[in-house]
């Protein structure tokens, strides 16, 4: 390998997948705040978020048991997936 292969970038255009988590407790149902955060403008003031999807899940143990003993409506997980666009 020469030096100006080792210095010159290679791969695909700079694309890459991302994934933002958070968790919030609340009384509204699961398919209620999916609905919320899939209508929401999300923030992107360089504009290279690119295309994204929303998805919401509460954590349940092996029996079905909401994992933090709360009811299945409280404790939900956020999940905003995309692809930041790199060119």
């Amino acid at each position: 390998m020469t030096q100006t292969e080792r210095n010159e970038p290679s791969g695909d255009s700079g694309d890459c997948w991302y994934t933002i988590r958070f968790q919030l407790f609340t009384e509204r149902p699961v398919q209620e705040v999916l609905s919320h955060y899939r209508q929401a403008k999300i923030e992107d003031p360089d504009g290279d978020l690119g295309d994204h999807e929303v998805a919401a899940w509460t954590p349940f143990d092996e029996p079905g048991t909401p994992v933090d003993g709360r009811s299945a409506a409280t404790s939900v997980i956020i999940d905003l997936d995309g692809m930041y666009d790199g060119t």
